[in-house]
């Protein structure tokens, strides 16, 4: 009878939030990405904010203007993620690497220039990056189908598209202070390369210490986004429209690598576990795991408004009552020239001058934040408060 009650809770909780908040992890013992735990992320809304870039200040690691700014919170769980490197079920198929508590909560705001992802992870045990190329300390990851075309193009065409089609963004914490992120943008085809605002790039942010973990607050701009997706999709004019029936999805999966320290304290480089929001599964020891755009198990979307506006000249917004044009053709052949990083647009950042109250949902589903300590208490609070509401919510991670 409980049983039968907790799954009717969660399908209510499913309907009238439309986003999934994670439950408690799984137990010791258990498979964390077992067919019986396993819950795809699914949708979830992009706060539109034009005033984003005078409300947070993406350089000081701290994010209680995010908070300030009352953007939705969503968390993802371990239920949300499938792993394909864990060291203790490869050595007992009973046992987990991945700790009960971790957990990562995120904001996806956006405006005319950027995308902004705020976060917080639980990690008992933060291994600083040493190497930003190589990201070889615990790692955040993000995997982009911008517009959600790659999967389409790689359904259309095949032999065009043999390999998987994905570019990730992967950064780490490098410091114990505040610190400047730099983005490695991992291709699959092996054109990888370093974005930071140093550089000019179409990216800018930082990361923090938390009491439970590390934080970030980072941008990519649209115009980023959009020349990364156009090299790996052979699509120099590829338009994206949004219009009243048209939002602006953006396919998305997210990922965490995890190292330990040795019992010394010095950093071990060494993957204690890894996972992502994937949504394909496969039961056992080793998953077999595909990082193509229709395994991201999770989207982004930004919903159509009159007051949306982009720098990005290839998004196109549609008036009310106005349609789409007939649907871009997929590419025929490869393209000769890598992308270029994009240019950043200026962007006014003020930290805030009032202390943050409560971060309360825009959307349907309402989370409550902390109201001091940034970084460091938003996370311990936002989790013992979701992990009690009984629902999932989830990210996922390539090595």
């Amino acid at each position: 009878m409980k049983k039968i009650l907790a799954i009717a809770l969660s399908v209510v909780m499913l309907l009238s939030l439309g986003v999934v908040f994670a439950s408690a992890a799984s137990a010791p013992g258990t498979y964390v990405t077992s067919e019986d735990t396993y819950q795809s992320v699914g949708n979830l809304p992009i706060t539109w904010d034009p005033e984003a870039s005078d409300k947070l200040d993406l350089s000081d690691g701290n994010m209680d203007d995010w908070v300030a700014a009352k953007y939705t919170l969503f968390t993802i769980s371990p239920e949300n993620m499938i792993s394909w490197v864990d060291v203790a079920r490869s050595a007992d198929p009973n046992t987990t690497s991945m700790p009960e508590n971790w957990n990562l909560t995120a904001y996806f705001v956006a405006d005319k220039d950027y995308l902004y992802i705020g976060f917080y992870i639980v990690d008992d045990d933060v291994v600083l990056v040493d190497n930003p190329a190589g990201y070889d300390g615990d790692a955040f990851q993000m995997a982009i189908d911008f517009d959600y075309a790659l999967g389409k193009y790689m359904e259309a065409d095949p032999d065009l598209f043999p390999d998987t089609q994905c570019i990730f963004y992967s950064f780490g914490p490098t410091s114990t202070e505040a610190a400047p992120i730099t983005l490695q943008t991992q291709n699959t085809d092996g054109n990888d390369s370093l974005l930071s605002e140093e550089n000019g790039d179409g990216v800018k942010g930082s990361t923090g210490m938390t009491e439970t973990g590390w934080c970030a607050e980072f941008a990519v701009a649209w115009s980023q986004l959009y020349n990364d997706f156009t090299y790996k999709a052979y699509a120099d004019n590829y338009t994206v429209y949004v219009g009243e029936n048209d939002n602006l999805d953006v396919g998305c999966a997210l990922y965490y690598l995890n190292r330990d320290s040795n019992e010394d304290g010095t950093p071990n480089r060494a993957v204690t576990w890894a996972a992502g929001t994937l949504k394909g599964q496969t039961a056992g020891v080793a998953p077999e795991v595909t990082w193509g755009p229709s395994d991201n198990g999770m989207t982004m979307y930004l919903a159509w408004s009159a007051e949306l506006e982009f720098t990005e000249e290839n998004i196109k917004v549609l008036e009310v009552g106005e349609t789409q044009p007939p649907e871009t053709e997929a590419p025929t052949e490869e393209p000769t020239e890598a992308p270029t990083a994009a240019l950043e647009t200026e962007a006014k950042t003020e930290a805030p001058t009032e202390a943050p109250t409560q971060a309360e949902a825009k959307t349907e589903a309402k989370t409550d934040a902390p109201v001091e300590g940034g970084c460091a208490s938003v996370v311990a609070s936002v989790a013992v408060i979701l992990t009690a509401a009984a629902a999932a919510v989830v990210l996922k991670k390539k090595d």
